[in-house]
């Protein structure tokens, strides 16, 4: 991970990254595995808010597989 700042104030922080989930697997709500087919590489897009001194991601958006 080495995410990047797109924008940024007080308030609020764009984010950028590049995450690798090769080693990830994907399970169903009931604990059973999905499939058996691991990821790669895709481009993340975080937003980051601060309210009441805490700062949280407010949106996440991932994008395909290959993007990055």
């Amino acid at each position: 991970m080495d995410p990047e700042v797109v924008s940024g104030d007080d308030r609020k922080v764009v984010l950028a990254d590049c995450v690798d989930d090769r080693e990830w697997l994907q399970y169903k709500h009931n604990g059973e595995l999905k499939n058996d087919v691991p990821g790669g590489h895709f481009k993340t897009d975080a937003t980051v808010t601060r309210s009441k001194g805490v700062w949280k991601v407010s949106d996440l958006y991932m994008h395909e597989v290959g993007s990055c």
